[in-house]
């Protein structure tokens, strides 16, 4: 789920819900959450920025890589940051916009990260846990909408030790990046202790008061807006949480405010209207009316604006200088779930830039984090989004006919990318830099990888979901939008079948083959699966589209006929004496 939307792979709202309908959605304070059986996904949302008036010189001012840890953009500027052409950028700061393409393009253009963060940082993200007095997930409803929604008599509340272990011990989540990552993305949680709406001078309200029935549809919903703002000034004013401490820069929006990185609020119990596995906001706006929902605004939110009673309180309140726009909503059951995959696909959102893939346009099937997964283990992200989002790793060029050398880029735990081994190979096609295939091996436990312990396969699907080892094969188009039918990124599958091709790699015995007009590409003599594979590529140009480049086609502008044996001006196809001998083909045995 990305910063946009939210999220449960559930059905999207339909376009053709009125424009009165989704406005109350998005400007309701009852809106923001309902996960059920029958879950729904607000549509997404795209920052809607203002028009570049800023001059392409005053943009390259600000293009250093060096000087910030995270490409920025504030108010049209670039700050710390490279640019790509159309001025696309990639996720900056965490806690500050997202935008994907041209400022003036609502048609957004996905927009890849040019800066990695580096490696000697850590990032602390605080985890702040809310447990209502008026809310038992063992007999209430985490969802009011769905009377299943309750955790029974199994249900029992996660202590602050067992929730540290589970997100910084062991197998844990700061572990899962640190070795994906190869030591470059590495995370430390901060958990505070429950903070309990019972608690003396507590300012969280009861549960009861966050719901709410909507007129439209007669649902109960959940102002998880107003639910995080409060649980922020119980942190901040009672807990003792100091913004600072989670700014991994202490870098300026201007010069008066930070960017805190980012946050998780953790909700007792199950999934609910409450709470989700989602990216959730602290402001948005409204949009204008007649305009698509996907315009609406999101808001920057500075701390200060948080409001309390308490004059002395709300001193301290308005002296904080640190935007948090964004935080991950995670219910507490993924914890005593084990649930791997869901904080890693949700804090790849807020903190790597990835979009979410699981869409059939995509095709991804189960072989990208951003994209579905095939149990809740966590496996290693997708090349693309190694290079493309997190920039731990980089391809090399393919740009002639060749025999290549790849290696998985699922290496072992604890180990390191090495910058000279080819892990991701990049082909422009037709020498366009802005459309580009992209090839990588997969190497999985089940066919011989035992060193991480991400690859693993959950052994209650019986193998029947287990991901094949092999080359993967994608296209990326920058020319293409996110929100475009025409996929931005595409996996390409080698059979038809909607379950195996969600599953299946590119393996020995397999050939690739497209054209883009006259222009082929071509995969073959593909070796067997492991962690080190090969294969052949060829790029060629075929003008009359028979198959053969026209660097080997004695007719490369005639499809029927490509070779000339004898020399005579006549194709083989059309001549009845290939090799001029007098004797007709037919009737001879050596034609």
């Amino acid at each position: 789920m990305t910063i946009l939307s939210f999220h449960n792979k559930g059905n999207f709202l339909r376009k053709a819900t009125s424009l009165a309908v989704l406005t109350a959605l998005y400007t309701s304070p009852t809106v923001y959450a309902e996960l059920d059986s029958q879950a729904f996904i607000i549509p997404k949302m795209i920052i809607k920025p203002s028009v570049l008036e800023n001059s392409q010189q005053e943009i390259l001012e600000h293009k250093d890589c060096t000087q910030d840890d995270w490409v920025t953009r504030e108010n049209g500027i670039l700050t710390g940051a490279q640019y790509n052409s159309a001025n696309e950028v990639a996720l900056l700061d965490a806690g500050n916009e997202v935008t994907y393409g041209e400022f003036n393009n609502y048609n957004q253009k996905v927009g890849f990260r040019e800066c990695e963060l580096k490696s000697e940082k850590v990032i602390k993200i605080p985890v702040l846990m809310v447990d209502w007095a008026d809310f038992d997930p063992a007999t209430d409803m985490s969802n009011p909408n769905n009377p299943d929604s309750i955790e029974g008599n199994e249900y029992k509340q996660r202590t602050i030790e067992e929730v540290k272990a589970f997100l910084n011990s062991g197998n844990s989540i700061a572990k899962y990046f640190k070795d994906v990552s190869g030591g470059k993305f590495r995370i430390e949680f901060e958990v505070f202790d429950w903070l309990r709406s019972s608690d003396d001078g507590s300012l969280i309200k009861p549960r009861s008061e966050y719901l709410s029935i909507s007129e439209y549809d007669g649902r109960w919903y959940c102002d998880r807006n107003q639910v995080m703002k409060d649980v922020l000034k119980e942190a901040i004013l009672n807990k003792g949480l100091d913004p600072n401490d989670y700014d991994i820069n202490h870098n300026l929006r201007n010069q008066n405010e930070g960017l805190m990185n980012g946050a998780v609020l953790l909700y007792e119990g199950g999934p609910g209207s409450c709470s989700g596995y989602n990216m959730s906001w602290l402001e948005i706006g409204s949009f204008e009316p007649g305009e698509h929902v996907e315009k609406a605004v999101l808001n920057s939110f500075n701390l200060n604006e948080l409001i309390v009673e308490n004059p002395e309180q709300q001193q301290k309140l308005s002296a904080l200088n640190k935007v948090l726009r964004v935080y991950n909503n995670i219910p507490e059951k993924s914890v005593y779930g084990s649930d791997y995959f869901g904080w890693a696909h949700e804090l790849g959102h807020m903190f790597l830039g990835f979009p979410d893939y699981y869409y059939e346009k995509f095709n991804m099937g189960y072989f990208a984090l951003s994209a579905r997964t095939p149990s809740l283990d966590a496996f290693s992200p997708a090349g693309f989004e190694k290079w493309l989002f997190a920039k731990w790793i980089e391809p090399q060029e393919l740009t002639e006919s060749t025999v290549a050398q790849i290696t998985s880029h699922d290496i072992a735990d604890d180990a390191q990318y090495d910058s000279n081994t080819p892990y991701l190979y990049k082909h422009n096609i037709d020498g366009n830099p802005e459309h580009y295939l992209l090839i990588e091996n997969r190497w999985f436990e089940n066919s011989g990888n035992i060193h991480s312990s991400w690859v693993k396969q959950d052994p209650n699907y019986s193998g029947a979901r287990d991901l094949q080892s092999g080359l993967q094969i994608f296209e990326v188009n920058l020319k293409h939008g996110y929100y475009n039918d025409k996929p931005s990124v595409y996996r390409y599958s080698k059979t038809s079948d909607p379950f195996t091709s969600q599953l299946e790699s590119w393996a020995q015995g397999n050939e690739f083959k497209i054209c883009y007009g006259t222009y082929c590409i071509e995969l073959s003599d593909i070796s067997a699966v492991g962690q080190e594979m090969s294969f052949s590529f060829s790029a060629f140009t075929d003008t009359d589209g028979d198959g053969i480049a026209d660097e080997n086609d004695a007719f490369p502008n005639d499809s029927n006929e490509w070779l000339d044996t004898d020399g005579d001006g006549i194709g083989n196809n059309a001549d009845t004496d290939d090799d001029n001998d007098g004797v007709v083909d037919t009737n001879d045995a050596f034609p």
